[in-house]
């Protein structure tokens, strides 16, 4: 769709539920009526809205009805020359970098439109699903159920059902499951470089919570079990129903939602404090449970004692073996 958004939907008062986005949409975001309680998320991808910051969209100009047509032809030219500088700037700093890499450009594919996410209907999903029948249940937990589904056109996704009769996510299908379940299977061992490059694919996805987005993600629930694997074992973090959106201003805040023991920090536990440094304590425990295969609640924990502490002293028992070693060889020698 194009065109603005009509102020007149203010005055729908029953509206509840309004999603525009990934459209070419411009003007100012209707402010009144049921506007006021809808989120930044029904109006993403849309280049020429303006609104709020709430939003998530650029601040509306200031509209005179004095300004003149010929000062809007200026700027208008200045600003469509400025454009089609730097884009030229940018075709030819990629056109000389991939020359220099030994490739050509295809012009085409440079220029190549933006794809829109696939839309699928609620009957379609059904029928992926087989009406969401309990052989295809992947897992559930909490904040609903995933099951496994296959699309007309044989690509197999995964649905994350909040309620059958309105809200679906679909997911790309994770074939190799979760590294909770590697970690531990009887018929399957992960070795050293496949932890390695999962814990690297983990650190990437939290680097980009962190700092690739608007404001800071904190995911608050890391553990191997929101690890799920591809075709080609590269981790992606998921199950992100219980994360907190940081404002610009906040380093730290508050939450009364319980996760799991043994990968919180302490802050977390004691006082319900996230911030990024929480999360980088749960990949800390983490870590250390990928290369060890001991869970930070194992049984053998009790008292002072946990993994932190247990590993910290293994290491302590490495370091000295390899010195009584060191030592056996220069005696020999």
């Amino acid at each position: 769709m194009s065109g603005a958004i009509p102020k007149s939907l203010q005055a729908l008062k029953q509206l509840d539920s309004f999603n525009v986005s990934f459209n070419r949409l411009h003007g100012e975001i209707p402010s009144g009526g049921p506007f006021v309680n809808l989120t930044f998320q029904s109006f993403m991808s849309n280049e020429g809205l303006c609104s709020n910051p709430q939003k998530h969209v650029p601040a509306c100009p200031f509209n005179s009805k004095n300004r003149s047509n010929s000062k809007n032809r200026i700027l208008i030219w200045i600003v469509a020359s400025s454009v089609i500088f730097v884009i030229g700037l940018a075709s030819a700093i990629v056109f000389m970098l991939m020359r220099h890499r030994g490739k050509t450009v295809n012009a085409e594919d440079e220029w190549l439109p933006e794809v829109a996410p696939q839309r699928i209907s609620c009957y379609e999903l059904q029928q992926a699903t087989q009406n969401f029948d309990g052989n295809n249940l992947l897992g559930s937990g909490s904040f609903g159920s995933v099951y496994k589904g296959t699309l007309t056109d044989g690509t197999i996704v995964a649905v994350k059902v909040f309620n059958v009769q309105l809200e679906a996510l679909i997911l790309e299908y994770m074939p190799n499951e979760s590294l909770d379940k590697l970690l531990y299977s009887r018929d399957y061992s992960l070795n050293i470089m496949q932890r390695l490059n999962i814990m690297v694919d983990v650190a990437s996805a939290l680097e980009y919570l962190h700092h690739g987005y608007s404001v800071p993600v904190i995911h608050c629930d890391l553990k191997p079990s929101n690890v799920l694997l591809d075709n080609n074992m590269e981790g992606h973090l998921t199950d992100f129903g219980i994360a907190k959106l940081l404002t610009k201003e906040e380093s730290i805040a508050h939450t009364t939602t319980f996760v799991t023991m043994g990968y919180i920090a302490p802050e977390y536990g004691l006082e319900g404090l996230i911030s990024k440094r929480s999360d980088v304590y749960s990949y800390g425990i983490m870590s250390l449970e990928t290369f060890t295969k001991k869970k930070p609640n194992d049984e053998m924990f009790t008292g002072d004692l946990n993994l932190r502490i247990f590993e910290r002293m293994n290491m302590i028992d490495v370091v000295a073996a390899l010195k009584r070693i060191k030592q056996k060889l220069s005696s020999c020698y």
